[in-house]
């Protein structure tokens, strides 16, 4: 049986790999277990689909996979459809493969490496940092073309996401996310501020303080200006879309 635990320390060695040195992002994923190297591998038994480790094979279409993290998935290259799953309220933490669908529809099949520049987006406002000094504002504006940011190197929307420090950087300097009294906006990046501790919620798309307990980034209205921390709101309430933001890797321009 796979858990959660034991594949996460493969993914943590072998992503940079394969993002580095395979083409098309398609590798083996592969598990480190004690010294013998073994790979994710899944087969079709009695009309279902299963997943276990084997000893690392070139040859074996069994542990071809197709890494996708700009879409935060692991999609099989040999079985039609067939996704790498894992149900975080499985008490025995097991991985599995499944139908492939959609992570607005679950989230089980959302995997993400411990750090990736992303941007922050709602509609269609990024999160930008406007401004460096020894703290800087923040807001949400519209999409800042390559050439634009090289103009104006005070304007960012790239951001590294830490998911080991919990920190949101900026891509072009080191200042990181950072909440005070409800404000936030960015200072110089320290793994002992607790002001920066954040954390991506994958369920709701929200992004949470995990410090300032139960507080979210929020937006005052939709124009995006004066983003601040609020209390996190559930789903269903009226004012729940102004701290819904889409997380996802950044995209180059020609």
């Amino acid at each position: 049986m796979i858990t959660f635990s034991e594949l996460s320390a493969g993914q943590g060695k072998e992503l940079t790999h394969f993002q580095s040195e395979c083409p098309d992002d398609s590798a083996w994923l592969a598990c480190l277990q004690s010294n013998v190297r073994n790979c994710l591998d899944a087969y079709l038994k009695n009309g279902k689909y299963w997943v276990h480790t084997s000893p690392c094979d070139g040859a074996n279409s069994n542990q071809k996979w197709h890494v996708n993290m700009a879409d935060h998935r692991i999609k099989h290259d040999t079985y039609p459809n067939v996704c790498l799953d894992a149900d975080p309220t499985d008490p025995q933490r097991k991985v599995q493969v499944w139908e492939c669908h959609p992570h607005d529809v679950n989230k089980n099949q959302y995997w993400s490496v411990n750090e990736e520049t992303v941007h922050f987006k709602r509609n269609d406002l990024y999160l930008t940092n406007t401004e460096h000094g020894n703290t800087g504002d923040i807001s949400f504006a519209g999409l800042l073309r390559e050439d634009a940011v090289e103009r104006n190197q005070d304007r960012d929307q790239e951001w590294d996401y830490n998911r080991d420090f919990h920190q949101v950087r900026s891509d072009d300097d080191d200042y990181c996310l950072d909440a005070y009294n409800g404000r936030v906006r960015t200072s110089r990046c320290s793994h002992t501020d607790e002001n920066q501790k954040w954390q991506y919620d994958v369920y709701t798309n929200q992004l949470r303080h995990l410090t300032h307990n139960r507080s979210c980034l929020e937006l005052n209205y939709e124009a995006g200006a004066q983003p601040h921390l609020s209390e996190c709101l559930p789903p269903t309430h009226n004012s729940y879309s102004l701290q819904k933001f889409d997380l996802f890797k950044t995209i180059e321009f020609d």
